[in-house]
């Protein structure tokens, strides 16, 4: 292999595949967690979370996100919208850790009850996750500035941009929705 076939990005049959792959592994693997949370909710020691209104906040930067990024994957002035999709992802980061702090300083320790650990683990996954989309972004950004066609990997952007906010959605749901009796039962328990 030379270095030009190093830096050729791989087909977009085999690109969307692998998109798809790890979209059902992440999926996998937040259903599992989820399925845990259902299942230890049902413990004596369980103390439910409030919601942060910052979470909400959070959730709107993340799904403006995923709007930016479907409109630079129409090329409705593409450069713009990656720009943007990037500054609302990295808004929602910080938010998230903001509230992980506001969290702290109300008394919700990682160990302080099993919905506290959920909270974080759950969260700190996403965030991980999220992270590894910005990644993405980041070296569609570099691709984009050396004139290189962006428009398959924007495309693959955005749909794991909208997996990532369907997620989230699913989570906060489970975290400060779904009563615990009513996600036991959805999970096959109770």
């Amino acid at each position: 292999m030379n270095d030009a076939t190093l830096a050729r990005p791989p087909s977009d049959a085999a690109a969307r595949l692998g998109l798809w792959v790890l979209i059902a592994v992440i999926t996998v693997l937040f259903l599992q967690v989820i399925q845990a949370y259902a299942v230890r909710s049902d413990s004596i020691d369980w103390q439910r979370l409030p919601a942060l209104p910052l979470l909400g906040w959070n959730t709107l930067t993340l799904l403006l996100a995923s709007i930016a990024l479907q409109a630079a994957a129409t090329h409705q002035r593409r450069r713009i919208a990656l720009r943007a999709a990037g500054l609302f992802a990295c808004a929602f980061l910080i938010g998230q850790l903001v509230a992980w702090q506001q969290m702290r300083s109300a008394g919700f320790l990682v160990a302080g009850n099993p919905a506290n650990s959920f909270f974080y683990l759950l969260t700190g996954m996403h965030g991980v996750h999220v992270l590894g989309g910005l990644i993405a972004w980041g070296l569609l950004m570099i691709r984009a500035r050396q004139g290189a066609d962006i428009t398959s990997g924007t495309r693959l952007c955005a749909r794991y941009w909208h997996f990532l906010l369907l997620v989230w959605l699913l989570l906060y749901s489970v975290l400060f929705l779904i009563p615990p009796a009513t996600l036991q039962v959805i999970c096959g328990g109770g």
